[in-house]
């Protein structure tokens, strides 16, 4: 369970820097520019929300080993993991949209992998999901 996650974060992280990459060197300085503004701006805002919201993760409330190794105490709600993740899919979904249903699929799969792992409860993978799919949807699809 533990390298699945890894494995996932690993490659989300390897396939938002080649996006990047690619993005310039195709010299798309616009795309370039909101995909790296959009995912930074709604990652610090999650973060600070994270920060005024100490949610208790369920390995604190139900005195159970999680599986997935944790010592953070609160910061749980929403899930920063598939918040990314899920903000990832939304910044493929301009350039490539069967790049982004697989990082859709990857999140499923942490969220399921994150709360079987007690790290975090539906809700906070479901939040995570949400928030980055809607701050996604408005950055890229409103605002620019």
């Amino acid at each position: 369970m533990r390298w699945t996650v890894k494995g996932i974060t690993l490659f989300t992280i390897a396939g938002y820097g080649l996006l990047l990459l690619w993005l310039l060197l195709e010299g798309r300085w616009r795309t370039l520019y909101e995909s790296i503004l959009v995912p930074g701006v709604s990652f610090a805002a999650v973060s600070v929300f994270r920060s005024l919201y100490p949610a208790r993760r369920p390995y604190e409330e139900l005195s159970i080993q999680p599986l997935l190794m944790k010592e953070t105490k609160g910061k749980s709600f929403p899930s920063r993991h598939v918040f990314s993740i899920s903000m990832i899919g939304m910044t493929f979904v301009r350039v490539n949209f069967h790049l982004a249903m697989l990082f859709f699929v990857l999140a499923v799969l942490l969220a399921a992998l994150r709360v079987l792992g007690g790290v975090h409860y539906v809700r906070d993978v479901a939040a995570g999901a949400a928030m980055g799919i809607l701050c996604g949807w408005l950055g890229f699809f409103i605002i620019f």
